[in-house]
């Protein structure tokens, strides 16, 4: 019985240590792609800001991720961050037919 129960406890510790591992991974990928999306934001929210042929809608869109808050849970700052990268994709796609 002792060795079943060290056994257990061997697996246990192997699947969460596991599950830590994927967790880190999967933190720093998501602060990566945060860091990318708002270098993004703001390179686009530059040129929005020079260019007064953009729809409101999209400037809407911006102040309001802008307005994102480190303190809400993590499903909403990775709600906010795919809203941000629709926006950032629309805004490419202004800025492709402004430039044709």
């Amino acid at each position: 019985m002792n060795q079943d129960k060290d056994e257990l406890k061997i697996k246990i510790h192997k699947i969460f240590s596991e599950i830590r591992s994927q967790l880190n991974q999967r933190e720093d990928e998501l602060l990566l792609e945060i860091d990318r999306i708002y270098d993004e934001l703001f390179f686009n929210e530059e040129l929005i800001n020079k260019s007064t042929k953009l729809p409101n809608k999209i400037k809407k869109n911006i102040e309001k991720g802008k307005e994102i808050n480190i303190n809400n849970n993590s499903n909403s700052i990775i709600n906010d961050c795919i809203n941000i990268e629709n926006i950032i994709q629309d805004i490419n796609k202004i800025n492709k037919n402004i430039e044709k």
